[in-house]
């Protein structure tokens, strides 16, 4: 049985996911224009800002709202920063802790600290982002960049991103198999 999130199932995300091909002359499905479009904006160092400090991810995510398909990739990968910075935070704590100590610790005292319902919505759609990538490849965010997705995914219910990565990683555990080896993990190596 199908997990559903605000109507969509895993294997309709899936299959979703799998109908750009690198060959097409659709614009709105061609692979390889959104990897020329991702490379030229990761190019532009004005544009691009990952690393540092979570204050400088913060301020980052706080500047978030280009909306081309390279801007698109930097900011899944800001929100999955956060996560990660975050998540490094919570280790060092001697005893148990969770998000909301770090907010209390770390991000109260900046400046351009986002309320804590912000900043926790911000690490629940880096954990998304990161639980889809952990499918086996950071290529699932080009196509949800270039299928202009990244609004969707980050509205979908907790456990359909951990669905869609399970699947990714196993897809004998989904009813559609062929379609996941077949269109979106070879998506990127056709010629």
């Amino acid at each position: 049985m199908a997990v559903h999130s605000n109507h969509i199932t895993t294997d309709a995300l899936i299959g979703a996911l799998a109908t750009p091909r690198v060959d097409t002359t659709s614009p709105s499905l061609n692979v390889g224009a959104w990897v020329k479009e991702i490379v030229s904006y990761l190019q532009n160092p004005h544009y691009v800002n990952l690393g540092g400090s979570i204050g400088e991810t913060i301020a980052h995510c706080h500047s978030i709202s280009h909306l081309q398909t390279g801007s698109s990739i930097v900011t899944m990968l800001t929100y999955m920063q956060l996560v990660i910075q975050c998540q490094s935070l919570i280790n060092t704590y001697m005893e148990r802790s969770s998000i909301h100590r770090v907010y209390g610790d770390h991000v109260t005292k900046l400046s351009n600290a986002p309320t804590q319902t912000t900043f926790n919505c911000w690490n629940a759609i880096g954990r998304k982002f990161i639980l889809l990538a952990a499918g086996g490849s950071s290529y699932i965010l080009v196509l949800i960049a270039g299928l202009d997705m990244r609004w969707k995914i980050t509205t979908l219910g907790g456990c359909i991103p951990w669905k869609v990565g399970n699947m990714l990683r196993q897809s004998e555990t989904c009813k559609t198999p062929a379609l996941v080896m077949s269109q979106l993990q070879a998506a990127f190596f056709r010629k």
